[in-house]
């Protein structure tokens, strides 16, 4: 009976060790919190910037409320860069546009268009813009996220910022270099 009792004992302590460890590990970030629904919609749509300007500045207010919180959805998102979801739909929706305005062309149904930027779009193949569109999908993610984490102020976030800012190899350095040059805007409208 009393080596029961000591195993319950043993056992209760090591369940509420194990619950301040976890807890401790999701207060320092080394296991990821799950977003609120709201933090997760302005997440989602900082990182589309599909916004105009004075939307972008609400929107970045929105941001900085959730700060650190969303710091690591912000690290992975510029590390993984857009969902493949985001991006195949990107290409799609640019592959109908490429087949729309080709057959405008060919059945000479545009206007404003002089024959010079014609031929341009005719020698454009559909392989490259594809491409392009994609690399530029995947760029944009990547640099609405290195955008955000200045925003929010975060210790990782201007780290990363650093880094890339001081990589001349780093396609992301003006961007970098931009951002952190904008921290003391940002900070200031808080």
């Amino acid at each position: 009976m009393r080596a029961q009792t000591q195993i319950r004992t043993a056992a209760a302590r090591l369940a509420r060790a194990a619950a301040a460890v976890l807890a401790l590990a999701v207060l320092t970030g080394c296991v990821p919190r799950e977003l609120s629904p709201e933090a997760r919609a302005v997440l989602t749509r900082w990182l589309a910037q599909d916004c105009d300007t004075g939307e972008r500045g609400r929107l970045r207010l929105q941001l900085c409320k959730f700060g650190t919180v969303l710091e690591e959805p912000l690290m992975r998102a510029f590390e993984n860069g857009p969902p493949p979801e985001q991006t195949d739909r990107a290409v799609n929706a640019a592959r109908e546009q490429f087949a729309y305005t080709r057959r405008a062309i060919e059945a000479q149904q545009f206007s404003g268009l002089d024959l010079k930027q014609i031929e341009a779009i005719r020698s454009v193949p559909i392989a490259e813009h594809l491409k392009r569109v994609r690399e530029n999908t995947v760029d944009g993610y990547r640099s609405a996220a290195l955008a955000g984490l200045a925003a929010i102020g975060s210790r990782k976030g201007r780290q990363l910022l650093e880094k890339l800012a001081r990589d001349p190899q780093s396609p992301y350095q003006d961007m970098a270099r931009s951002a952190l040059g904008q921290e003391v805007d940002l900070k200031s409208e808080r």
